[in-house]
């Protein structure tokens, strides 16, 4: 029997705001979707007293969808799990709808996604960032057409600057560019005390510019956490409240002749971190994005632990000093420990 498909996505998708496919029929159809070449998904739909038909595809494809931690030692990462060409056919081969996806999503359907595409990072971090030395950063961002490079400015203590270029891009892929302080200065003769990073073809300035500030203060409670935000790109967000360990540990014991004797035990390390006052309101903003995100981890010993909140106090009021508390546990434990020891003593003796 025949049928009319009367909306359908568009060739190139944010998952997130991924449209339904409408099709109107007078009988069943049957539908497969493939995403990457392969099939995720066979189903049967029938049209409801109007004739009407509606496959809902957001939800599958966007929960298949998602960003990993880049390897340290790489400049750019391609997250290959980010986007995906995706086919839905009809009836077998009587019709079929291709289209791409990149993972993310807006609270808006009133924009245009090649062009929101082009001139964003796929992040909602503050647009100038204070960041130290050591701090991981990356700038996530998809290009929608072909020879895109990411530029940086370097700003010098002399009042000069510096542009260069800091990679290519590849075509309709979602990459993650290291952006820490420490990759940065390697690029420049002369110390920079910060720097600005943007996407541009050769003639055109695409994305908005993102500014890295360096900086050195010591706070005792500073902890950086790296997650994936919701638009499928990595961010870093520290947070300078205290930090306080509730460890836990249970021990299995039975009697053996006669004696209680212990067998086993379970560690489970808890804590309980507050974020430190938010200097604006975008700052608290982002560090929302932080708690909705499922895929969390802390900065310990120059490896990233992976986390799971279990609890998060996020009450805050408009126009006032706003902090934020969580308690956390590590996704994995093992009994063992890695303390990093000095390779050089003090040369005096010290008793205290």
């Amino acid at each position: 029997m025949p049928f009319t498909i009367t909306q359908q996505p568009a060739t190139l998708n944010l998952s997130g705001n991924l449209p339904d496919v409408l099709i109107t029929s007078a009988d069943k159809i049957t539908t497969e979707l493939l995403i990457n070449g392969a099939t995720v998904l066979v189903e049967e739909y029938y049209p409801d007293s109007d004739g009407k038909i509606i496959i809902e595809l957001k939800d599958l494809i966007n929960s298949l969808l998602y960003a990993t931690l880049p390897p340290p030692t790489l400049s750019i990462f391609t997250q290959q799990k980010a986007n995906a060409n995706c086919v839905l056919k009809i009836n077998n081969t009587e019709a079929s709808i291709s289209f791409r996806v990149v993972k993310g999503g807006l609270d808006s359907q009133l924009f245009n996604t090649v062009q929101w595409l082009q001139t964003n990072f796929l992040t909602w971090q503050p647009q100038v960032k204070m960041v130290k030395y050591y701090d991981p950063e990356w700038l996530t961002y998809y290009a929608v057409e072909g020879g895109l490079k990411v530029m940086v400015k370097g700003y010098f203590a002399n009042n000069t600057s510096q542009i260069i270029e800091l990679v290519a891009l590849t075509f309709q892929q979602t990459q993650s560019i290291t952006t820490n302080p420490g990759t940065i200065q390697s690029k420049f003769a002369q110390t920079i005390i910060g720097y600005d990073i943007w996407v541009a073809s050769a003639t055109v300035k695409y994305s908005f510019t993102q500014r890295y500030l360096i900086v050195d203060n010591y706070q005792e409670h500073d902890h950086l956490f790296v997650f994936e935000n919701n638009l499928a790109g990595i961010d870093t967000i520290r947070f300078t409240g205290d930090l306080t360990a509730k460890p836990d540990i249970k021990t299995d014991s039975a009697y053996f002749l006669d004696e209680n004797l212990e067998y086993g035990f379970t560690v489970k390390s808890a804590f309980t971190k507050n974020t430190g006052y938010f200097k604006s309101d975008r700052e608290k903003v982002f560090a929302l994005e932080f708690f909705k995100s499922i895929n969390k981890y802390i900065t310990a010993n120059g490896e990233f632990k992976r986390i799971s909140v279990q609890k998060a106090t996020l009450n805050s009021q408009l126009a006032d000093l706003n902090a934020f508390t969580f308690d956390f546990i590590y996704s994995k434990e093992t009994q063992y420990l890695n303390i990093p020891r000095p390779n050089i003593l003090p040369q005096n003796l010290s008793f205290s």
